[in-house]
């Protein structure tokens, strides 16, 4: 028997203390689950597998779209940012998981969004304004 992709996993201590020792979901419930379901793990993990490529699949492909798009604006000569603001919102249609489209100057300072009460106010992520200066990346909001 092949040995098992999950036994190659480098986790962390914490990532190995996270399941509690009782209850339906425990320590003590799922080792009994894998003692019972041993023959077929490596059919499990496979399925778990491909899940993963998939996704990883869909959010590479939904990533590719966005950058399309964001190029295809840069490729537009528009000067002005009037011209900019009035083109956010078409911008930000074409791209519905985004909560707001803007531009920064400089210093951070928001000079266009599609989120009005934002312009003119400073980007509250510095490190991922920073981050932007050198190439294309994706930020998610921090809690």
């Amino acid at each position: 028997m092949a040995p098992l992709e999950s036994d190659k996993m480098n986790l962390s201590a914490a990532e190995k203390s996270w399941l509690p020792v009782f209850g339906s979901t425990g320590k003590l419930k799922m080792q009994w689950s894998c003692l019972l379901n041993r023959k077929s793990q490596a059919s499990v993990e496979s399925t778990f597998e491909g899940v993963a490529a998939t996704r990883v699949r869909i959010l590479t492909t939904w990533a590719n779209t966005v950058w399309s798009r964001m190029n295809q604006v840069a490729q537009h000569q528009i000067t002005e940012i009037d011209e900019l603001a009035a083109f956010l919102p078409l911008l930000k249609q074409g791209l519905p998981d985004a909560s707001e489209v803007f531009l920064c100057n400089d210093q951070a300072g928001l000079v266009a969004s599609t989120h009005k009460v934002r312009i003119g106010t400073k980007h509250t992520q510095l490190d991922a304004f920073e981050r932007s200066k050198k190439g294309a990346f994706f930020a998610w909001p921090l809690p």
